[in-house]
């Protein structure tokens, strides 16, 4: 209860009742600003490939470290299985 309020007031302010808690949304992004962005990541691609092997092969690196890059090595070599939600 705000302070210098009497108890059994509604309060002022807020949302309106049985209303969702959304933030303000952002809009899509332009399909050219995505497929530029897109080319950028893939031209990575080989680097970053050669770091998720290094990171597999390091004997100093924790184990759980060597695991997540050798999913992420088999996910890209592979496809990722898809995942089913049902409703």
């Amino acid at each position: 209860m705000p302070a210098g309020q009497p108890r059994g007031y509604p309060k002022s302010g807020g949302r309106k009742k049985r209303t969702k808690n959304r933030g303000p949304r952002l809009p899509p992004a332009p399909p050219s600003e995505v497929a530029g962005l897109r080319s950028l990541a893939r031209s990575f691609t080989a680097h970053c490939i050669n770091c998720l092997v290094e990171v597999m092969r390091s004997h100093e690196a924790e184990g759980s470290a060597r695991i997540l890059a050798a999913r992420e090595l088999l996910n890209r070599g592979w496809r990722q299985p898809k995942v089913e939600v049902s409703v």
